[in-house]
């Protein structure tokens, strides 16, 4: 038509995935596709991110997705602050519904 349309990110498309995450989508498979496309070597966009085993989460992080479970209980959305708090409901979540995928977090 004339218009030019930038081609959308791996991230933009994984944001459009989520925000039909448990009704259109299984949120365990977009978990799973979520930590496949995020840890491609080819992507220059995720530069921002880290991931980081659950286990080496700290006070002070700051999500660069969302937390869910294993069985697709989210957590806290991207953006979040960890707090003492928090940390201890995560680690205590994480012993009896495991989040195998780990976290993204902003690198500092």
């Amino acid at each position: 038509t004339g218009t030019d349309v930038a081609p959308a990110t791996p991230a933009d498309s994984l944001g459009a995935l989520q925000e039909h995450r448990g009704t259109w989508y299984d949120p365990l498979v977009l978990i799973h596709l979520e930590s496949i496309v995020l840890e491609s070597p080819t992507s220059d966009w995720r530069s921002d991110r880290l991931h980081v085993p659950i286990e080496e989460l700290k006070e002070g992080m700051v999500l660069a997705g969302d937390l869910c479970t294993t069985s697709g209980v989210k957590l806290l959305s991207a953006g979040a602050t960890i707090g003492r708090g928090t940390l201890g409901i995560i680690l205590r979540r994480h012993s009896t519904d495991p989040i195998v995928q780990g976290a993204w977090v902003v690198k500092r």
